[in-house]
């Protein structure tokens, strides 16, 4: 029984492993080698997360998304290094003609982008979807300052025992913020590549304490240790 007992143990420990870390052998620098599926990690040729140049080289401009955000429905998922909160799709973003449905949020500590090659504390990025399978994220700078009253609902949702509650992102964007546009990938593999990022200039504040719980419930890594950034 004991030795049953070890090799059940040993087996789902082995089985929770991830193929893919942020330090060490499976770490960033790795990812494109671990996997077929992985190798746009290393060979792709428009990657994220970048470091974003203050200057002339990448110029912010005038946002062109309309939100048609409102208080909605949401459920948050752990997955992978991060607790997600995930959307009903009945909130969406319009860049031009274009729609993209609202689909999850999530953090990262510290930033995953950079200005001027400094990360900030913290960055959320607001992921959007198109009926075409087309991805779009909002990237949303996070610094300590000021208390953001809005955010205590953000860590009420993440520290709750249930799963389900509601959200009004409209309370905590910023629409008429000037931003930088480029064409990038996901930050964690597969690296697919032909998503849209927004990254908004202006960062929100928050407070100390509530930059502390955001840390603690929505994120189980610090993720860019080793990140090869793009250029």
């Amino acid at each position: 029984m004991k030795k049953f007992l070890t090799i059940s143990l040993l087996f789902f420990f082995t089985s929770c492993l991830k193929d893919w870390d942020y330090k060490g052998s499976r770490g960033p620098l790795h990812w494109g080698e671990l996997k077929e599926e992985y190798k746009f990690c290393k060979i792709g040729y428009n990657q994220s997360p970048i470091n974003i140049k203050n200057s002339h080289d990448f110029e912010f401009r005038d946002n062109e998304l309309k939100f048609s955000y409102s208080e909605t429905d949401v459920e948050k998922e752990r997955k992978d290094f991060v607790q997600i909160i995930n959307f009903d799709g009945k909130n969406f973003a319009m860049r031009g003609k274009k729609k993209y449905n609202l689909r999850r949020m999530e953090f990262h500590h510290p930033s995953e982008h950079l200005i001027d090659s400094k990360p900030y504390s913290m960055e959320m990025q607001i992921a959007h979807k198109s009926d075409d399978e087309q991805w779009m994220v909002l990237a949303i700078f996070l610094e300590v300052g000021t208390k953001n009253p809005e955010f205590d609902r953000v860590i009420k949702i993440l520290s709750s025992d249930t799963k389900t509650a509601k959200l009004d992102l409209s309370k905590i964007v910023k629409s008429n913020d000037v931003n930088f546009f480029y064409d990038g990938s996901f930050t964690t593999p597969p690296c697919k590549e032909g998503v849209k990022w927004f990254i908004m200039k202006t960062p929100l504040q928050v407070s100390k304490e509530q930059m502390n719980k955001l840390i603690k419930l929505g994120i189980f890594a610090n993720i860019n240790q080793s990140i090869n950034f793009g250029p």
